[in-house]
């Protein structure tokens, strides 16, 4: 029988394991939705000449790689909501600032 002081302890050990690993996946999810939106912007942007439609445009057609990052780490929904527009707005003045 395990006692619960040892299993706090097992808990307390692997969080930083488990937390690493879980920050190197949401990056290199990050980091794959980051290279599609860019990528679907170079395409948009030669076809669109509002640049914010075309980052918007962009954000439209990577919709899967931007649901993987919140699948892989679910959040409350304020939390994702918040961090959506925190990440499309950070990529979008990128973008639209290039011209």
């Amino acid at each position: 029988m395990i006692r619960p002081a040892c299993l706090a302890l097992a808990v307390l050990t692997l969080a930083p394991a488990a937390q690493a690993q879980t920050k190197a996946d949401y990056d290199r999810l990050k980091g794959a939705w980051a290279g599609c939106v860019r990528q679907s912007f170079a395409i948009q942007r030669q076809q669109l000449a509002d640049g914010a439609l075309a980052v918007e445009s962009a954000f439209t057609a990577c919709t899967t790689e931007e649901e993987a990052i919140y699948a892989a780490a679910p959040l409350n929904p304020v939390t994702e909501r918040q961090g959506r527009i925190y990440l499309r707005g950070l990529i979008k003045r990128e973008l639209v600032s290039q011209r």
